[in-house]
């Protein structure tokens, strides 16, 4: 039911929806991404992230910084 308000409350708003819900649901076993069934560990928290990255970059929110190219040292 919660994640339905979520859902719903995002649509009416007309804001980006990161559904963590699906991203944790479509794990074979989520059990290794959490310290109990509420918190996410380390594991976790960088499925969060990696999910908030690519909704925000969709939306055109934010982009990934360029990777950074092997270079000279710079002369002092």
């Amino acid at each position: 039911a919660y994640n339905r308000v979520i859902r719903k409350v995002a649509q009416e708003d007309q804001v980006p929806l990161v559904n963590l819900a699906k991203s944790f649901d479509a794990l074979p076993d989520p059990t290794p991404y959490f310290y109990d069934t509420m918190h996410t560990n380390s594991k976790g928290m960088a499925l969060i992230a990696q999910d908030v990255a690519t909704v925000l970059e969709s939306q055109g929110l934010a982009a990934r910084p360029p990777k950074e190219t092997a270079s000279a040292p710079s002369a002092p």
